[in-house]
Formats: structure tokens, C-alpha cells, sequence
């Protein structure tokens, strides 16, 4: 049987590849280690089949890497051979170098592929030859925008006649053709597909089968859901306040029988009520007359009781300060009653002496005021506590190693080179205690040795030279003289004793000046107790004085008292006679409050109801005397009961009025949940008449309503009911690619399930919503169906066939157990997820171009992954679908990929890092049955 497609794949100077030549009329298999050009050579197909450079797709590499990698010289040259409808044709990719960023150009030539026209004796042509060359078998230049038409052969018949069919692909629109690149791409690669992928690629193949796609349902069906939804809703409202229409129309006839009787008897009870109201203020003026009169009367009394209260309290006072003055010179003559006139005469002289020594101090202190007796003392301490520490010193000093070797004839200049050779520690000054000389004679002789040995800053000895200028001597702060620290002691006790006399005489300074405060304080007190004494002397002459102003002071007392309690007498009178106006003032204030509250009462609930007119009144004129009642208490009460059962019907008036605004906003309420026309009740009567008239005539809102709603489902639920008929043959479709994977059983699997799952949110509505004919005879679907068109309409939402279903991708273990993937690539391992995704992608790709009879390719690299049942079984089933398998591998695989015979090209690469293909190690196998085999 003649296949059209692909024949040969020629890579001329492009890939890494100087010249490779491969056969894709049988399965192809290439043998070659990692990195040595197998997928720049199958990737190349994409040059053939896909118009969009951005869609294909080279592992990872990027696109511009990838157009450098097979077009960066300008004689870079990919040419496919392929068998057409028209014959044997040609299609010539060739590359435009790196200047232009390794742009390519494709053109389309009749005839097979020949070496000569593009190479030279080895050497390959320029374009310009290779053109010259093909110019007589029609070549042409293919633009990205038509290679689909000359892919299909399906170019139209117009100025471009020269364009050849191609023919190579089995479709015949724009919208096959791009669903058919996008899966070629993933077969020719393997990519992987999530689910949601998997179900465009689903759809896409099979765009030919579901016919209605999408529906723009805000946009084409707007007006008409409006117009039978504002009839709907409409309808509803008015079934929902039928009863609130009925109950208003009641209350609105209650409320107009009481404002006829109102409008009766309200102006003769607001007339007596006015009056009432002046003979009130009348009475209450007479009352508050005689009240002011005696608050008056109160006024005046209280002044003068308080001037007489301020009058006793002055007086008060003046007796306190005479019995205070009277008291006190009885208590001065007691205590001086007892002391002779011999004593007060020795208390002055005494004073006078002690005064005379108080002057004599002062005298002395001014001579002695620069001496500071403290400084001095801190003088004293310190030349003590340094004599004391020069002894210490002096008593350590004549304890020393240093000491006893001086006392033994060791000279300083002996003591000092020894130090630096000798063990210092030993003549370190260390106390006697700690060290002990047990042989003093040894030792001497022992420094003198050393000493002897030390020259010009340098010891040496019969073993031994050291320099010495950088080792210290001793401590000259531990190691000097005794004598100049005998000599500092007798300095410092020197200065001692003459510190010492100057701070006595310093310190009897101090003990005058604390003398003389002493004197200074009993003169103060001795001329207090003298000056005492002088004053009582004067007081006591004048005592007949006194006493007479003691008992003036009394006398006034008494007669203020007497004024105070005449006055408090008229008090009281007054306070009995105010009581008794009060009271009337009262109980006429209480009649008043009574009758104003049921005025107000009145007054507001008129207001409250709007009848302003019952408030009129012709009782403006003076109050007559003689029209006033007898008892105004009882007329009063008669006036406040009309009032209040006026009050009690405007009251309900105001209730009925209340219940039907309650009515009114329930109604409102109401229109604003079921979306009708709002009722805003601006003006009442017209709305009440409006609505009255509205229910009555319910059973012609009714059919209307039903009118609208099935115009617009006879039209909506036709394109519906295509959309659920899609998912339908996608359920179809689904299966059949669940009957080819079962077919050809992954080996590590019991099975692969690709499983078709309706939306819950969306399919059940559109599925009602297409069953027109049955969709009023189950309110809960309608209701249901018409509440997610409305969100449909509202959102400006499109019902599109890819929102109605979602795809599972179900694997069953060989336990039994199954579960789900996200993606093709989490079916199993990896040699498992690409024998299932080579099978799914096989079988979309042949939805989309499903004669058989023209030729694809598939590729599938790094066969390591798979075992040869899966790798059979993937051959075998692209081969019965005309698919044509691609392999790589650096093993030979041969007998699985034998369907019925293979190629195998051996992949190398030279010394320049060319690629090529072997000659010697390329093979031919193909299989046969047993019996043939042993026959031939």
C-alpha cells in the first residue's frame, strides 16, 4: 500500500552534522552514546510539520541557541523527502547564518532528493548554485502563513498556481492544522501533559466530532433572559406579597373611617382645651402674686437676720479677745508673782558680763580666721601613715638576700652583672623568710665567679658565650640604700612635730568659736525672760481698764441675741402662710401637667399623623369670669378624657399607618430579592392602586411569563443540547483511546484509564437547561438552570465545552489498586509514563489526520528506560496507526522495534566534533515468521 509522508531526512553543514542521510519509510532506530546529534536529527522534523518557531520545542535549549545550532552558516541546508499525492517532492529548509540571527527559509521543489545539487565534489553550494540548480522542478518559496495549506495540498486556486500540493497531511482547516502541530509536537518529543492539557489536546483532535464549542451566552441571549426573567421576577414578587397586598388595602380603609371621625369630633375638644389651659394660667397667675409678695416679706427678714448674726459674731470675737487678754495677765502675774526684785536685778547684771565676753571672742576669732584646721589635720595623718611605711620598708630592707651579700663584702657592680646571669629569682630582694642561704660562703664565691666572667656587656664561660645588653638588671626601686630611707624618716618626723603644733593651736580656735555661740544663745534667752518681765509689769497697772471692757463686750452680746429670736418668730409665720399658697400653687401646677401632657400628647400624635387641621382653634379671646367653671379640677378631667381617646384613634391611625409602611418595606424588600422593578412607594396611592391593580390580574401576568421563558429555551436549549452531545463523543473519543492503551497493555501496569468527569457546577445546569422539551415539568431543575444562567449573564461568562468536564488519569496497579495522576508522567516509571503518553498522543494525532495512509513520526530517546514489552507494544500500535517509530539508544534494539523490519543507524563523531553517520555499522532487520526464515 503507497504511504505519503516522509521518506528521507538529509542534514547538509547544519545540526553539527557535515552530511547525514536517514531513511523514515520504517522504523528508525539510532545507535549512539549521549551527545552525539539523535535528537538534532529527529527534532528537525518540526522544520517540516510546525509554521511557528516559538512552538517548537529542542529539550532544553533555547530558540536562539537552537537556530544558530542548525542554520549559523549560510550554506546550512535540511532537505525532506516525501512521497505527496502529486509524486515525489521535496521541501528545502535552508539557513541564513548568524547575521540574521540564524533565520531560515523553506522551499518547495518536485523530484527526489540528489547529493549533486548541493554538493560539489565535497564541497557544498552556495544557494545561489543549489537555486540555479532546482529552478526546472518548480521550486518555490513557502511562507510561514501557507505552509499549512501546502502541507494539506489545499492552497486556494488564485495567483499563487505555481505553489505546489504538497499534500502530506490528511486535513483540510486552519483550526485541524494547529491542533494537529501542537500534538505532533508533543509526540515527536514526548512532552509531558497534565490533565487539563490532556483534555484540550482531547478536544483539539476531535474538533471535527463536537461541533458546538462555545456559547457566549451574556451576548447573544442578554435581552431575552432580561425580558423573561423581569417577567419571572415580576411574577414572583407579586405571588410573594399578595398577602401584604391584601392586608394594606384593609388597613388603608381603617385608616380613612377613623380620620372621618377625627375630622367630627377633634375641633370642639381642642377648643375647650384652650380655654382650660387659660383659666389655668389665670388661677396661677393670682397664686403666684400672693407668693411673690410673701418670698418678698422672707427676703427682707433673713437680710436683717444676717446682719444681726454678723453683728453678734463681730461682738463675739471682741469678747474672745478681752477674755484672752484677761486670762493671760491672771497667768503672767501667777509666774512673776514669785520672783524678787533682787533676782530680776541679777539676771540683768548677768547679762551685762556675759555680753562684754561675747566681744572679747568675736576680737579674738578675727586675729585667728585664716587658719584651716582641717588641712592641717590631713597633713598630720599623712606624715604619720608615710613614717609608718618607711619603718615597714626599712625593717624589710635589713631582711633581704641583697642586704646579707652587702653585709658580706659583694659590691653593687658584683650584684648587678650577676643578677643578669645568676638566677634571678635568687636576688630578686626576695625576704629573708622565703630564702635561706645555707652556704653564704658559696654563694659569695659563686657571684664573685660570675662577675669575673662578665666583659664588655658579654658572659663567656668553657662551654658557653651570652650576650647580656638585652637582659635587665634588678629593681632599683626595691634594692635602694637604707640610709637615704633612715635620712627620709627623720625628714618626715621633723615636719610631724611642727604640723602637730600648729593644729592645737588651729583646734583651740574652734573650741573658742563653739564658746562663743554658747554665749551668745543664754543671752538671747535671758533678755526674752527680762523683756517678759517688762511687758507684765505695764499690763498689770492697767487691769481696772480691762475689766470694764470685759464686761461692755458681754452686755452687747446679750442684746443681739435678744433681736435674733424676735426675728426668728416672724420666720416661721411667714414660712406657714408660703406653705399654704404652695400647696394650692400644687395642686393647680398638677391639674396644669395633667392637662398639658394630654395636649402634648395630642399635639404630637396629630403631628405624627400629619393632620395639622385638627389643631384649629377659635379660643383666642381674654378669659370671662364669669364663663370660668365652677370646678376647674372636674373640667379639667372632662377635657383631658376627650383628649386622650382623640389621642388613642390618631394612635391608631399612626399603628395602621406604621403596619402599612411595615407592609411597604416588606414589599420593598421583596422586589429587591427577586430582582423586579423596585418599589420605592414615592407616592403611595399610586403605588397601592398600581399594585392592587398588578394582583388582581395575576393569571395574564402568569401566561406571559411563561410565553417568555419558553421562546427563550427553544432557542438557547437547541445550541445546549449540542454542547452536552459534544461531551458526549468526548466521552467517546476518550474511550477509544482507553480501548487502544488496553489493547496494548503497559507491562507494569494492570491498567490506564483516562476518565471523563463532569463539572458538578456547571454540567447539570447546562444539561438541564438543553433538555427543553421536559424542563417545566421539574421546577427544581428549572430554578436550578435558571440561576446559573443569570450568573452567567451577570459575569459576562461564555459556556465552553472545556469547563463541563475535567479529565482523571486512573492507573490500577497489578495489585488491583488504583489510583490517580496529576500527569502523564506520574503513571509508573519513566519508561512507563513514555510508552502511555507515546500511545495517547498517537491516537489524538491520527483524530486529527485519520487516513492512515499518510505517514508520521514519533521519537522516543533513551530506551533504557524501557523494557522490550513496553517498547513492542509501542511500535507495534504506531505502526497499525501509520506512525512510524523513532528510537535512540546506545544499545541495539532490533527485535522490538522490528514491526515488520527497522533501521539501524550508527551515530559517530570525528576529531572536529563533527557528527556523522556510520556506513559500516548500519544494519537492516526485519521480521519474519520461522517457516519463511528456514525456507529461505
Amino acid at each position: 500500500m503507497m504511504e505519503y509522508g516522509v521518506r528521507k531526512l538529509v542534514a547538509i553543514n547544519t545540526g553539527n552534522y557535515l552530511y547525514a542521510n536517514i531513511d523514515l519509510s520504517k522504523p528508525v532506530h539510532l545507535a549512539a552514546p549521549n551527545n552525539r546529534g539523535k535528537s538534532t536529527l529527529v527534532n528537525a522534523l518540526q522544520f517540516l510539520y510546525v509554521d511557528d518557531f516559538s512552538r517548537m520545542k529542542f529539550g532544553r535549549r533555547t530558540h536562539d541557541d537552537t537556530r544558530k545550532h542548525y542554520f549559523g552558516e549560510d550554506r546550512s541546508y535540511l532537505i525532506f523527502e516525501c512521497l505527496t499525492t502529486s509524486g515525489i517532492q521535496c521541501m528545502l529548509v535552508r539557513g541564513l547564518s548568524n547575521l540574521r540571527g540564524g533565520a531560515f527559509e523553506r522551499y518547495v521543489y518536485d523530484g527526489e532528493f540528489s547529493e549533486t545539487d548541493y554538493l560539489d565534489d565535497g564541497e557544498i553550494r552556495v544557494f545561489e548554485d543549489v537555486r540555479t540548480r532546482l529552478a526546472d522542478r518548480h521550486l518555490a518559496r513557502v511562507n510561514n502563513a501557507d505552509l499549512w495549506q501546502v502541507l494539506a495540498g489545499t492552497l486556494p486556486n488564485d495567483d499563487r498556481k505555481s505553489i505546489p500540493r504538497f499534500n502530506i497531511l490528511p486535513i483540510r482547516r486552519r483550526d485541524e492544522y494547529t491542533a494537529f502541530r501542537d500534538i505532533f509536537v508533543r509526540l515527536l518529543s514526548l512532552t509531558n501533559a497534565d490533565a487539563r492539557t490532556l483534555r484540550q489536546l482531547v478536544i483539539e483532535s476531535h474538533a471535527r466530532e463536537v461541533g458546538e464549542r462555545k456559547i457566549d451566552v451574556a451576548a447573544e441571549y442578554k435581552d431575552e433572559f432580561e425580558r423573561a426573567e423581569r417577567s419571572e421576577n415580576e411574577l414572583t414578587f407579586i405571588r410573594s406579597v399578595t398577602e401584604e397586598i391584601d392586608n394594606g388595602r384593609q388597613l388603608r380603609l381603617d385608616i380613612q373611617a377613623l380620620t372621618d371621625k377625627l375630622n367630627a369630633a377633634a375641633p370642639s375638644a381642642w377648643n375647650d382645651a384652650r380655654r382650660c389651659q387659660r383659666f389655668i394660667e389665670a388661677e396661677d397667675g393670682r397664686l403666684k402674686a400672693d407668693m411673690d409678695r410673701l418670698e418678698r416679706e422672707q427676703k427682707d427678714t433673713p437680710t436683717r437676720k444676717d446682719s444681726l448674726l454678723t453683728t453678734r459674731g463681730r461682738l463675739e470675737v471682741a469678747q474672745e479677745t478681752v477674755d484672752r487678754e484677761w486670762s493671760t495677765l491672771h497667768e503672767a502675774q501667777e509666774k512673776w508673782s514669785v520672783y524678787s526684785s533682787d533676782f530680776i536685778k541679777a539676771m540683768r547684771q548677768n547679762v551685762e558680763e556675759k555680753s562684754d565676753k561675747i566681744v572679747e571672742l568675736k576680737r579674738h576669732l578675727e586675729q585667728a580666721k585664716n587658719l584651716d584646721v582641717d588641712s592641717m589635720r590631713r597633713r598630720v595623718v599623712q606624715l604619720e601613715r608615710q613614717i609608718a611605711t618607711d619603718r615597714k620598708a626599712l625593717e624589710l630592707w635589713e631582711r633581704t638576700v641583697v642586704a646579707e651579700l652587702r653585709r658580706r663584702g659583694v659590691s653593687d657592680s658584683e650584684l648587678d652583672s650577676a643578677f643578669r646571669v645568676a638566677n634571678p629569682e635568687l636576688l630578686k630582694l626576695i625576704v629573708g623568710e622565703n630564702v635561706i642561704i645555707r652556704d653564704a660562703d658559696a654563694v659569695i664565691e659563686r657571684i664573685h665567679a660570675i662577675a669575673d666572667r662578665i666583659r664588655d656587656g658579654k658572659y663567656a664561660d668553657e662551654a658557653m658565650e651570652a650576650d647580656l645588653d638585652g637582659v635587665a638588671g634588678p629593681d632599683g626601686t626595691i634594692v635602694r640604700d637604707a640610709a637615704h630611707l633612715k635620712n627620709q624618716i627623720a625628714i618626715n618626723q621633723e615636719d610631724l612635730r611642727q604640723q602637730t603644733v600648729r593644729l592645737r593651736t588651729a583646734e583651740d580656735q574652734v573650741t573658742a568659736r563653739a564658746r562663743l555661740v554658747r554665749l551668745v544663745e543664754e543671752v538671747k534667752e535671758q533678755s526674752s525672760e527680762l523683756a517678759a518681765y517688762d511687758a507684765y509689769t505695764r499690763a498689770w497697772s492697767g487691769r481696772a481698764d480691762l475689766e470694764n471692757r470685759l464686761n461692755d463686750a458681754r452686755e452687747e452680746v446679750a442684746n443681739v441675741n435678744q433681736d435674733i429670736s424676735e426675728l426668728e418668730e416672724q420666720l416661721r409665720t411667714q414660712a406657714e402662710e408660703a406653705r399654704r399658697v404652695q400647696k394650692e400653687l400644687q395642686v393647680l401646677r398638677e391639674q396644669r401637667d395633667k392637662l398639658a401632657a394630654a395636649v402634648r400628647d395630642y399635639q404630637e400624635q396629630v403631628r405624627r399623623v400629619g393632620f395639622d387641621g385638627l389643631l384649629a382653634s377659635d379660643s383666642d379671646k381674654e378669659v370671662d369670669d364669669a364663663a370660668r367653671p365652677q370646678s376647674l379640677q372636674r373640667f379639667v378631667e372632662s377635657v383631658t378624657s376627650k383628649l386622650s381617646k382623640l389621642t388613642t384613634d390618631l394612635r391608631r391611625v399612626e399603628a395602621s399607618r406604621s403596619q402599612v409602611k411595615q407592609l411597604q418595606e416588606a414589599i420593598a424588600a421583596k422586589s429587591r430579592q427577586v430582582e423586579t422593578q423596585q418599589r420605592y412607594f414615592n407616592d403611595e396611592d399610586e403605588e397601592w392602586e398600581l399594585l392592587i391593580e398588578t394582583c388582581d390580574s395575576l393569571p395574564q401576568l402568569e401566561e406571559a411569563t411563561a410565553k417568555n421563558w419558553d421562546a427563550l429555551f427553544t432557542t438557547l436549549g437547541a445550541r445546549l443540547n449540542a454542547i452536552v452531545t459534544a461531551v458526549s463523543r468526548i466521552k467517546t473519543a476518550v474511550e477509544r483511546i482507553n480501548r487502544g492503551l488496553r489493547e496494548y497493555q503497559v507491562s507494569n501496569l494492570r491498567a490506564v484509564d483516562i476518565r471523563v468527569e463532569e463539572e458538578h457546577d456547571t454540567f447539570p445546569a447546562v444539561e438541564a437547561l438543553s433538555r427543553q422539551g421536559s424542563l417545566f415539568q421539574d421546577r427544581d431543575a428549572i430554578d436550578i438552570a435558571k440561576k446559573r444562567l443569570r450568573r452567567m449573564i451577570e459575569r459576562n461568562e461564555t459556556i465552553e465545552l472545556e469547563s463541563l468536564f475535567e479529565l482523571r488519569i486512573q492507573i490500577q496497579e497489578t495489585d488491583g489498586t488504583w489510583h490517580q495522576a496529576a500527569s502523564l508522567d506520574e503513571i509508573g516509571s519513566t519508561g512507563t509514563g513514555m510508552t502511555a503518553k507515546a500511545m495517547i498522543f498517537i491516537q489524538l494525532v491520527r483524530a486529527i489526520a485519520g487516513n492512515e495512509k499518510y505517514r508520521l513520526h514519533f521519537y522516543i530517546d533513551g530506551l533504557g528506560e524501557l523494557d522490550d514489552q513496553n517498547l513492542e507494544a509501542t511500535a507495534a500500535m504506531a505502526v497499525s496507526k501509520g506512525i512510524v517509530p523513532i528510537t535512540a539508544d546506545p544499545r541495539l534494539h532490533l527485535g522490538p522495534l522490528a514491526h515488520p523490519e527497522v533501521t539501524v543507524y550508527s551515530l559517530g563523531q570525528d576529531l572536529d566534533g563533527r557528527f556523522y553517520i556510520d556506513r559500516y555499522r548500519t544494519y537492516q532487520a526485519r521480521r519474519v515468521r520461522i517457516a519463511e526464515a528456514t525456507h529461505e
